[in-house]
C-alpha cells in the first residue's frame, strides 16, 4: 500500500470515526484513526497520509488549528485536508478554507458523497505528486526535461495550463474539450477571457500565492465560461514551477460539471426530504446507536414537539431513558433490542403521558445496519391513534348491549372482539369464540357452507363488505337462520386490517316467510281444483241445454249424450243399437 492510499481521520466521535474507517477500508483505503487532536498531528508528522478527513468540532483543539499546524510543516504542507462537520455556516466554511482546507464533507454522511470526495482529492493528490515529481526531475535535466515535459503533458489525460505574468503560455491540446478554444486561440489570452466573473478574483488571489512563493500548491474549485457560453465547474491542482527562468503556475483542470450537477440534485433531494420530514403530521425520529444498548435522538420533525409538549432541547442529543414516560420505556427497549437482533422493522402500539396529554401512538422503528451488520441507528415514527381508539373503545361499548350478535375479525381470520350477544343466538360463549375462531364456520349448516365459503372468500378478496343469509346450529341441536352484514376495518396507514360484522336472528322472519309461501301454495292448490271443477260443471251445463228436445235425464241418456256430442263433428259414420233397432 503507498502512502498516497493512507488516509488519516481525525474525529473525537468514536461512532463516526468508525463509520468512516469501515466505509473507506471497503473501498480498499488504509485508514488512520485518531480520536485526539494532538494524536492525528503527531501521526501525520511521523508519516504523511495521502488525504486527512479532518472533524471540526474537538475539545482540545479544534479542526481548523490542527489544519493551520499541518499547513506549516513542510512534510504535511502539501496533504490536502477535508473538513467534517454538522455545521452549514458559510464562515466555518471560510475558515476551513483560509486554514488550508480543500473541501467540506456534512454531516450525517451521505456514503455517496463521501466516497467522491475523496476519490477525486485522492486522486488529484497523486497527480499533483506525480506532477511535482516530473517538474523537479525535469529541472534538473533543462532542456531535455523541458522536451519529455512537453511530450508528456500533450499527450495527456487532463487539461494541463501554465500561466505566467497572468496570461496562459501554455496548455495542451485538452483545453479544447475543456473550453472550446484551440490551443492557438487560448496563447496569450488573459484569466478573464475564459473564468467566470465570479470567480476571477479567488483565481488571482490564488495565482499570486503561488508565483510569491507564499503557497507553492493549493486545489480549489472555479467555474469557467467556455467558447460557446456554457458554464462548466472545474476543480484546479496548481502548483509553482520555473517557465524560462521566470516563476509561473502549472494547473491541472479537471471538468467537474456532472459531480456538481450530481452534488447539487442530492442537495435539492436533501431539501425536499427535509421539507417533507418536517411537513409530515406523522412523528418522525433518528435515533443513534452508542455502545452499551445506549440509544439517543439525533433529530426530531416538528410534529415530535407537537405531540410530546417537550421543547427540541428535552429531546435532541438526549437519552431516550431521558424523554420517554417511565411506563413505556421498558417495551421500546425491549422493541429496539429486538430489531437490531432480528434485523427486521418492529411495529407496536404505545400508551404514553407526556405534558401534551396520554397519546396513544402506532410505533415503528427501522434499523440501519453498515457492512458489517452493525447497527448505527434507527428511522422511526409514531402515527397518533388516540382517536382511533377510542373509537374502538365507543364501537365495544355500544355492541356489548346490542341486541345483534356483532364481532370483529383481523383479515387472518383471528377474532378481536366478540359481542356477549353471541351467547344468546348460537348458545356458544365469548371465550368459545375467542379460544376458537373457527367456530364460526363449524356451526354453519353443512348445506349453507358454500354460501358462507363463497361469502369469506369474495369479502377478502375485493376488500368489500357484504350481505349473505344462512343457517346455523346452535349448541343445543336447534337450527337459526342468521342475517350476517359486515364491512372492511382499516389500519392507521389506510390498509385493510380486517372486518367489523353484524349477526342478525331472523329465525321468527324466516319461519314467517316458510308459512307464508306454504299458504300460497294451498291456494294455488284450491284454485286448480276449482277450476277444474268449474270445467267439469260447463260441461254438465251444455249438456243440459243442447239438447232441449230430448226427453229424458237418466245417467244413461246423458252418457249416450255426451258420446252423440264427441262424434257429431266429425264424418265417422255411427251404428246406433237398442230396442228399436
Amino acid at each position: 500500500m503507498k502512502f498516497e492510499d493512507d488516509i488519516l481521520i481525525v474525529d473525537d466521535e468514536i461512532p463516526n470515526l468508525r463509520l468512516l474507517s469501515e466505509l473507506l477500508e471497503k473501498e480498499g483505503y488504509q485508514v488512520r484513526p485518531a480520536a485526539k487532536a494532538q494524536t492525528a498531528i503527531e501521526s501525520a508528522l511521523a508519516k504523511p497520509p495521502g488525504l486527512v478527513l479532518l472533524d471540526v468540532r474537538m475539545p482540545e483543539m479544534d479542526g481548523f488549528e490542527v489544519c493551520r499546524r499541518l499547513k506549516t510543516d513542510e512534510r504535511t504542507r502539501d496533504i490536502p485536508i477535508i473538513f467534517v462537520s454538522a455545521l452549514q455556516d458559510i464562515e466555518d466554511r471560510v475558515r476551513g478554507f483560509e486554514a488550508g482546507g480543500v473541501d467540506y464533507i456534512s454531516k450525517p454522511f451521505q456514503e455517496r458523497e463521501v466516497l467522491a470526495r475523496v476519490r477525486t482529492h485522492m486522486r488529484l493528490h497523486r497527480m499533483q505528486k506525480h506532477l511535482e515529481q516530473m517538474v523537479d526531475e525535469r529541472t534538473a535535466e533543462a532542456t531535455e526535461s523541458k522536451m519529455r515535459f512537453h511530450s508528456l503533458v500533450e499527450n495527456a489525460n487532463e487539461t494541463i495550463v501554465v500561466t505566467q505574468d497572468e496570461a496562459v503560455k501554455y496548455c495542451n491540446p485538452k483545453i479544447t474539450e475543456l473550453t472550446g478554444y484551440s490551443q492557438e486561440e487560448m496563447q496569450s489570452r488573459g484569466f478573464d477571457a475564459f473564468i467566470h466573473p465570479g470567480d476571477l478574483e479567488r483565481v488571482m488571489r490564488e495565482y499570486r500565492a503561488r508565483v510569491t512563493g507564499e503557497r507553492p500548491t493549493s486545489s480549489y474549485s472555479i467555474r469557467i465560461i467556455t467558447k460557446d457560453g456554457q458554464e462548466k465547474h472545474t476543480f484546479v491542482n496548481s502548483a509553482l514551477v520555473d517557465w524560462d527562468g521566470k516563476p509561473a503556475t502549472l494547473a491541472m483542470l479537471t471538468d467537474i460539471t456532472e459531480q456538481e450537477r450530481a452534488r447539487e440534485e442530492l442537495k435539492e433531494s436533501e431539501e425536499r426530504l427535509s421539507l417533507i420530514y418536517d411537513s409530515v403530521a406523522d412523528v418522525l425520529f433518528n435515533i443513534r446507536v452508542e455502545p452499551d444498548d445506549c440509544f439517543r435522538f439525533l433529530s426530531i420533525n416538528p410534529s415530535f414537539l407537537k405531540a410530546t409538549g417537550l421543547t427540541s432541547d428535552q429531546i435532541v442529543g438526549k437519552r431516550i431513558e431521558e424523554v420517554i414516560p417511565e411506563t413505556s420505556i421498558q417495551l421500546v427497549l425491549d422493541n429496539y433490542k429486538k430489531a437490531i437482533k432480528e434485523n427486521r422493522i418492529v411495529r407496536w402500539e404505545e400508551t404514553s403521558v407526556y405534558p401534551s396529554g396520554e397519546k396513544i401512538g402506532h410505533v415503528s422503528i427501522a434499523p440501519v445496519m453498515n457492512e458489517k451488520g452493525i447497527c448505527t441507528h434507527f428511522v422511526g415514527s409514531v402515527h397518533d391513534i388516540t382517536e382511533r381508539k377510542e373509537a374502538e373503545l365507543n364501537y365495544r361499548t355500544v355492541a356489548d348491549f346490542t341486541y345483534d350478535w356483532e364481532y370483529w375479525a383481523k383479515m387472518d381470520g383471528t377474532l378481536k372482539y366478540v359481542s356477549p350477544s353471541c351467547e344468546r343466538i348460537s348458545g356458544y360463549s365469548v371465550q368459545d369464540f375467542m379460544d376458537n375462531p373457527s367456530l364460526l364456520r363449524e356451526i354453519v349448516v353443512p348445506e349453507d357452507l358454500i354460501i358462507w365459503d363463497k361469502h369469506f372468500h369474495d369479502s377478502r378478496k375485493d376488500l368489500h363488505g357484504n350481505e349473505v343469509i344462512f343457517r346455523i346450529r346452535r349448541r343445543d341441536g336447534e337450527i337459526r337462520w342468521i342475517e350476517h352484514a359486515c364491512q372492511i376495518v382499516t389500519d392507521n396507514i389506510d390498509r385493510p386490517a380486517g372486518f367489523r360484522a353484524s349477526n342478525r336472528d331472523i329465525t321468527d322472519r324466516k319461519q314467517a316467510e316458510i308459512q307464508l309461501r306454504e299458504a300460497y301454495t294451498k291456494i294455488e292448490q284450491l284454485k286448480n281444483q276449482l277450476e277444474a271443477e268449474s270445467a267439469h260443471l260447463q260441461n254438465e251445463i251444455k249438456l243440459e241445454h243442447n239438447f232441449e228436445n230430448i226427453i229424458g235425464k237418466s245417467e244413461p241418456l246423458k252418457y249416450v249424450l255426451s258420446k252423440v256430442e264427441q262424434v257429431a263433428s266429425t264424418d265417422s259414420p255411427v251404428l246406433l243399437m237398442g230396442e228399436t233397432g
